[in-house]
């Protein structure tokens, strides 16, 4: 499956992201931020915790280059 989502136009990859955390239950997700050229993006995303209080998060996508594998340590 990363080799089709490597394939994708980069717009048609962040608006797939954006989708899923919609599904997710993320209320107003918003693109604040993207680069076509760095293939970067940044999303603001809303959700309740489980009192109802309401969260921020703010989510930041890059899409490495072919090849490159990002370590979990990286993400940290």
């Amino acid at each position: 499956m990363a080799t089709s989502l490597r394939r994708q136009p980069f717009d048609a990859y962040v608006n797939l992201i954006v989708d899923l955390l919609s599904r997710m239950g993320f209320k107003n997700v918003e693109i604040v931020e993207k680069s076509r050229r760095n293939e970067k993006a940044v999303l603001i995303a809303k959700k309740e915790d489980e009192f109802g209080s309401p969260l921020r998060y703010l989510i930041s996508l890059v899409r490495s280059p072919p090849g490159r594998h990002v370590d979990t340590e990286e993400v940290r």
